[in-house]
């Protein structure tokens, strides 16, 4: 059962106890429009101990119902876009053709191609900005990745002969990872997607 499931879980329960306190005093309370049923409709409705026990069933009915319909619509409700989001990020590289088009084989869009500086673009409007250096050390990229397909993304940058390191799960962050070396040396590293749901 995921994470997910047991905090829904968790929270019906919740409003289940919760409910049968309010019931009571709910119950007690509408002993007036108990009594004008019994004697309007002929439905009996109380007794010498209080209101019936279809009374009290209703009202928890309604009660949990209620509640978790409420529930429900707050956690559906969409959430403001986050008022701020990553503006740029920065690769040096000593390979700029070689690298801007790697850049555009994994899905980014060109904005800039220049032999100094190219600007690349990536979903959210993040920019890409890489800068020529004559030289470079190989080692991982001060950026990673994310995709909404992690193993099709795979497959698609084995057949374009990426050579990306196999899937890993990495379960303490609950991701499948994998990386590429980009031409100037740079690792790469895709993630599965951690998106929220919510708008960004």
């Amino acid at each position: 059962m995921s994470e997910r499931h047991v905090k829904a879980l968790l929270t019906a329960l919740a409003v289940v106890v919760a409910a049968v306190p309010a019931t009571i005093v709910v119950t007690l309370l509408l002993y007036p429009l108990w009594s004008w049923i019994e004697a309007t409709f002929g439905l009996e409705s109380v007794g010498h101990s209080g209101p019936a026990d279809w009374c009290f069933l209703l009202v928890f009915s309604m009660f949990v119902i209620g509640s978790l319909a409420l529930l429900l619509r707050v956690r559906r409700r969409p959430l403001a876009r986050p008022a701020v989001g990553v503006a740029h990020v920065v690769l040096h590289t000593d390979r700029m053709a070689e690298s801007a088009e790697f850049m555009r084989a994994i899905g980014m869009r060109a904005i800039f191609d220049g032999p100094e500086v190219s600007v690349y673009e990536m979903r959210g409007g993040t920019h890409l900005i890489m800068m020529k250096r004559e030289r470079v050390a190989p080692g991982d990229a001060p950026f990673d990745l994310m995709v909404d397909d992690l193993r099709a993304t795979h497959g698609r940058f084995q057949a374009m002969g990426l050579s990306p390191s196999p899937i890993e799960r990495r379960a303490q962050i609950d991701h499948e990872v994998f990386t590429v070396r980009e031409p100037a040396g740079h690792v790469i590293t895709f993630f599965s997607s951690h998106w929220s749901g919510n708008p960004v």
